[in-house]
């Protein structure tokens, strides 16, 4: 009679990976991280941010741009999945498009083309980097 009571169980070959806060986590400050590179770019080549605000946009700004829809993208995708997990990569599909096409409010209100281009591309990584966050991938 064998008296292990650590037992393991892990998904099966193929199964998708159970969600991850920790990688959220670290992908969120990868996605802070690569959007201040761009907004450094941005400025060394001419970017001045405006958007039409009474302010640029600043670092608070991308701070805030950044880790709250990452945030509660990633709560509200959890709260909708959390005991249904086939709805994950469909729902979170949605959540990348709708990020993607958040693009548009700065390629449309920003007063160049430089900063269009730039803030557009910070709502484009936000977007792919949070898909790969939330986004079931299969165990190896």
């Amino acid at each position: 009679m064998s008296t292990n009571r650590d037992v393991v169980i892990t998904p099966a070959a193929g199964q998708a990976a159970a969600w991850s806060w920790g990688r959220v986590a670290g992908l969120g400050l990868v996605a802070v991280l690569v959007n201040l590179l761009l907004l450094a770019v941005g400025h060394a080549l001419g970017a001045d941010y405006d958007v039409g605000q009474e302010v640029p946009v600043r670092v608070e700004h991308l701070l805030a741009g950044t880790l709250v829809p990452f945030v509660l993208a990633s709560t509200l995708l959890w709260l909708l999945t959390r005991n249904h997990a086939p709805r994950r990569r469909p729902l979170a599909r949605v959540g990348l498009g709708l990020g993607v096409l958040s693009a548009l409010a700065p390629a449309l209100s920003a007063e160049s083309a430089e900063s269009a281009l730039f803030l557009a591309a910070m709502h484009v990584v936000t977007a792919a980097l949070w898909y790969v966050a939330v986004a079931p991938r299969p165990r190896v």
